[in-house]
């Protein structure tokens, strides 16, 4: 069996995965961490590392075995909404919403110190759009970071420095790419080999397809990437409805994107260039704010938040969902991290 983490505003919880998921329970008294809603795992799985999604954020370390204390530190901002371990499992990097920040931090095992802050600027046409938003941060390599700002439709490069004997890494902004207008950028998965890009547009409920090329013209101001491809997610209106979560799967040929409101989970493939082709459309339970994979790659769990449900979609070999399998009951989760 393997223990998963499931984050959410109402509490963080623990888990057992074989076939199924069960077991769940909290992982803290109730009150120790509020809103917890992402969570990610130490590379010897020995701690969670949380965002506390609040006005003075924090990011703690929850001891996952043995009797070590809970330890925190700044996240950097306001409402920290996602966390991303660097490859080399020693850096943290957390995405501050309202304040829209990027926190660097030191992960030594229970240990966590804030160590940089990046301020992110910009506005969009959209009426959440009046400042910048970190919505997510992405590791493109061991020193280069990716973030999705939601609020000035940017993507934005920063750089990990090298420090000197002794010295402390800080994170450079090096590139912006601009997205169309009102996109509000929230998620993004990459590539095997690091040339693609696609990004969920959280307020136009879209998916942008990016390629890289190094060699650009304009790679100095942009990164080198440019769009190739936009899908909409929802037909028609898209009122009421908001995309979040997206996930590629473990061979690179699929993507799945969930859309709150509309209450789908879509399924594309991806040709040789990494271009989208809708396969088909699942229904979910109320709200699905995030989808990854089980234990095995073999299924995919959406987190309904507003059903206070997981539910699992088996992944057949042509990489079709199959109908919900078994659910999990949650209040308010929102990622579910293994």
């Amino acid at each position: 069996m393997t223990r998963v983490c499931v984050g959410g505003y109402a509490g963080l919880a623990v888990g057992e995965f074989a076939d199924r998921l069960t077991g769940l329970e909290p992982a803290l008294p109730q009150g120790v961490v509020e809103r917890p809603s992402y969570v990610v795992v130490s590379r010897d799985r020995r701690w969670a590392y949380v965002v506390s999604e609040v006005t003075e954020g924090k990011v703690v370390a929850v001891p996952l075995r043995g009797e070590e204390r809970t330890s925190r530190a700044r996240s950097g901002g306001a409402d920290p909404c996602h966390l991303a371990l660097s490859p080399g499992g020693d850096l943290l990097v957390a995405s501050n919403y309202s304040s829209g920040t990027v926190g660097l931090l030191a992960a030594a095992g229970g240990t966590l110190t804030l160590l940089d802050t990046v301020h992110l600027t910009g506005r969009g046409p959209h009426q959440r759009q009046r400042g910048p938003h970190a919505h997510q941060a992405t590791w493109l390599s061991d020193t280069e970071v990716v973030v999705c700002d939601l609020g000035s439709d940017n993507l934005v490069g920063l750089s990990l420095s090298e420090p000197g004997a002794g010295g402390t890494p800080r994170l450079t902004q090096r590139w912006s790419l601009q997205l169309p207008p009102g996109t509000g950028p929230r998620h993004l998965v990459v590539s095997r080999d690091g040339t693609r890009l696609w990004v969920v547009g959280e307020l136009d409920s879209t998916v942008h397809v990016l390629r890289r090329d190094p060699d650009s013209p304009s790679a100095a101001r942009s990164g080198g990437w440019s769009v190739v491809q936009t899908v909409p997610l929802v037909p028609g209106d898209t009122e009421g409805s908001l995309a979040a979560g997206i996930v590629l799967d473990p061979g690179g040929a699929h993507v799945y994107v969930t859309v709150r409101g509309a209450d789908v989970l879509v399924h594309y493939s991806l040709d040789p260039a990494g271009l989208l082709t809708e396969v088909g459309r699942h229904p979910t339970a109320h709200w699905p704010r995030f989808v990854g994979w089980l234990p095995g790659n073999r299924a995919l769990v959406v987190a309904a938040e507003r059903a206070d449900q997981l539910q699992c979609f088996p992944v057949g070999p042509d990489g079709v969902p199959g109908a919900v399998t078994w659910t999990a009951d949650w209040p308010e989760p929102t990622c579910l991290t293994r």
